[in-house]
């Protein structure tokens, strides 16, 4: 199988252009090789998002989030307090999230980061 890098769309072999895209095919979507090993590394995966710090603290983590947008990296937050069940006091966690594909440009930057 051959897939598009940019609609991922999957053809059968002998194909080796995407029809929509006029892209040359891959055959392997680097995105779900990644999401794979990161799952196997023990990362958190939502969808297209990747946990790279936890923090007990909003305030932590909306530092985090001020530093790599200003390096250029989206982040988002997810939050405990999002959630429908919430948890009391240490046990909310509150997860700083990355698209896969900035994954290791925010870990670079994350890295001297206690």
């Amino acid at each position: 199988m051959s897939f598009c890098p940019i609609c991922k769309s999957e053809f059968r072999e002998g194909f080796t252009f995407c029809s929509e895209c006029k892209t040359e095919l891959v055959d392997e979507l680097v995105e779900e090789k990644m999401l794979a090993e990161l799952v196997e590394q023990g990362y958190e995966i939502f969808e297209n998002w990747v946990c790279v710090k936890t923090f007990s603290e909003v305030y932590e983590a909306k530092q985090i989030v001020g530093l790599l947008g200003d390096n250029s990296v989206h982040a988002e937050i997810l939050s405990q307090s999002d959630s429908m069940f919430k948890l009391p006091g240490s046990f909310s966690l509150v997860r700083v999230m990355v698209q896969v594909e900035n994954f290791k440009k925010a870990k670079e930057l994350l890295k001297n980061y206690a």
